[in-house]
């Protein structure tokens, strides 16, 4: 072979050499950034998200926090009810007592006026 022939070669192979690197590190660097890229948008949607399970997070103490108001005016007021209706049971109570004593009154009246008719018919 010349010498002319292995320079071109030689040439040839050298330049598609660097143009081989060239590339690669072209990719490589090109990789980098869109990794960084990739991880900036990753970051920003992590405090974005990170943001709404804060919100969320408020939120449901809020709720919870209002459930509970709710529960204690619930069982303030089933507190109330109950004095009620014990205060209820106390008159029916009074009441059954009276119509018993009531009903024996009743008896006791009609003996008398019974045994005062059998006295005037003597």
């Amino acid at each position: 072979m010349s010498e002319g022939i292995i320079t071109a070669i030689i040439t040839a192979v050298s330049t598609l050499l660097v143009t081989f690197v060239t590339c690669y590190f072209t990719i490589k660097k090109d990789r980098e950034k869109q990794i960084e890229e990739i991880k900036g948008i990753l970051n920003n949607h992590r405090d974005e998200y990170l943001g709404m399970i804060r919100d969320v997070q408020d939120d449901i103490t809020n709720v919870n926090s209002t459930v509970q108001q709710q529960i204690a005016i619930i069982e303030l007021k089933i507190d109330t009810l109950s004095e009620r209706v014990d205060k209820h049971n106390s008159v029916i109570e009074r009441t059954f007592k009276l119509e018993q004593a009531s009903a024996v009154h009743e008896t006791k009246l009609s003996n008398i006026e019974h045994s005062i008719d059998e006295l005037k018919d003597k």
